[in-house]
């Protein structure tokens, strides 16, 4: 028994030396940790990330309103070049006719003379460029109307970033606290050991004096042992602690500066109704983006009945072929209408009507959420702070009743189990009490956050 207690003294020297290794370090406090989660948690980057590609689709679709520049080029080899000839094949060209005799005939020889050999039509390469300016009319309705639908995208994005940042903040405050708690209880364990191994010692001398037996002894070896191993798991809920404060910041490693112990600055909890929550919710203003942009979306979808009318002007330049024009230019307007698609337009704005309601029940049950959210942080916060009563309480009782029967044993009257029973509970009073001071903070934590308002700073 003497080997087993001797390791774990050295498991627990070596838990408080690494803990004696950061006392010197700069103390966390709760706004440091909040604002480092702010700059680097992956998922408030991923959602910055999703607004900024929004804005830039959002902007690729309003270019769309102004006129569009398209170019066309092609160079075509064929397998040989193409000829035309009018002069027959049979010497009835110009050789057969009479001489000229007159200006008109010389200039009807010479025109003669000239188709009666081969002449190229078309280059064996040939080539075009050809450059188009189209102006939308009528999709710039559509275009409007899914640029509105963008808009409520962001919107919706972005308050969904809020609501992201508000639960990682929330996350950062239980984990802080938590981490408090441990490090608390983790003390009183401590101290419990202390005051245990303080009672041994006794407990050795009186029995050197005739005054304890064996037994005696070793009940007080066999509550220190089993303190230490309280105490062991305390410093393994504290590190564990710790690790998930840096997993709730979405920082690496486990954070080892010692935290500050200033009490958070929040105001009690708030006395409005569920109404003002939800308009202090970023989920509730994300979900109502989301069902503006179904709505919209319909608007949409009903722009297709709309026939599509663009102003068109080209300019077409063509090399290698005499039998079209080489400058070529037309403007005018194109029309194209769908008239019959067997109901599909149709459909797709049922669709968008129904995705629309699917839109605005789900806002109706956030909202049913977030009052029953409320409503339980309330209880919660209420059931924490008469835990909390009833834990000081119990501590002030406990260290009467322990301080009575010390007394009791000085004067014979009680038993050494009966003081170590007595300084056992007392050492389980206060990890109670400890427990119940930190649950009360983050319960308020959870209404406040529950109720919209800043865990940040107080503001309320």
């Amino acid at each position: 028994m003497s080997a087993r207690a001797a390791t774990l003294g050295w498991i627990v020297g070596l838990t408080l030396g690494a803990l004696a290794l950061t006392a010197h370090a700069e103390p966390l406090t709760l706004a440091d940790a909040l604002a480092r989660a702010h700059a680097s948690h992956p998922d408030l980057r991923a959602a910055a990330h999703q607004v900024d590609a929004a804005e830039q689709d959002r902007a690729a679709l309003r270019s769309r309103l102004l006129p569009s520049l398209d170019a066309e080029a092609s160079v075509l080899v064929w397998d040989e070049e193409q000829t035309l000839s009018l002069g027959g094949g049979g010497g009835g060209g110009p050789a057969n006719l009479p001489p000229p005799t007159t200006p008109y005939e010389e200039i009807v020889a010479q025109v003669a003379q000239a188709l009666g050999g081969d002449t190229t039509v078309r280059d064996q390469v040939t080539g075009s460029v050809a450059v188009t300016l189209t102006q939308p009319l009528t999709p710039i309705v559509g275009i409007l109307a899914a640029s509105e639908v963008a808009d409520r995208d962001i919107e919706a994005l972005r308050a969904q970033r809020v609501a992201a940042a508000r639960r990682i903040e929330l996350q950062v405050v239980e984990a802080y606290f938590r981490v408090r708690q441990a490090e608390a209880v983790a003390q009183t364990a401590e101290a419990g050991v202390r005051a245990l191994e303080a009672r041994a010692a006794t407990a050795a001398a009186y029995e050197q004096a005739g005054l304890f037996g064996r037994n005696d002894v070793l009940k007080v070896q066999v509550a220190v042992l089993a303190a230490r191993q309280s105490e062991l798991a305390a410093r393994h809920d504290l590190a564990r602690a710790r690790a998930a404060l840096a997993l709730a910041m979405g920082v690496e490693g486990p954070i080892d500066a010692p935290l500050a112990t200033e009490a958070p600055a929040w105001a009690g909890p708030p006395d409005d109704d569920a109404a003002a929550a939800l308009g202090r919710r970023a989920e509730v203003r994300a979900a109502r983006a989301r069902v503006e942009q179904a709505q919209r979306g319909v608007k949409v979808r009903r722009t297709a009945y709309i026939p599509d009318v663009s102003l068109l002007a080209n300019y077409t330049r063509t090399e290698g072929s005499s039998l079209q024009q080489p400058d070529a230019f037309y403007a005018g307007a194109a029309l194209r209408w769908n008239l019959f698609q067997w109901g599909g337009t149709a459909r797709r704005v049922d669709q968008a009507e129904a995705l629309a309601r699917a839109a605005a029940e789900g806002e109706a049950r956030l909202e049913q959420s977030v009052a029953f959210e409320v409503a339980q942080a309330r209880l919660a916060l209420d059931t924490a702070h008469q835990a909390l009563e009833v834990a000081q309480a119990a501590v002030e009782q406990a260290t009467e009743a322990a301080r009575l029967e010390r007394a009791r044993f000085d004067t014979q009257q009680a038993t050494s189990t009966d003081v170590l029973d007595a300084e056992v509970a007392l050492t389980q009073a206060q990890r109670r009490l400890d427990t119940a001071r930190f649950d009360r903070v983050i319960a308020l934590a959870r209404l406040r956050w529950a109720s919209g308002l800043p865990l940040q700073e107080n503001r309320g």
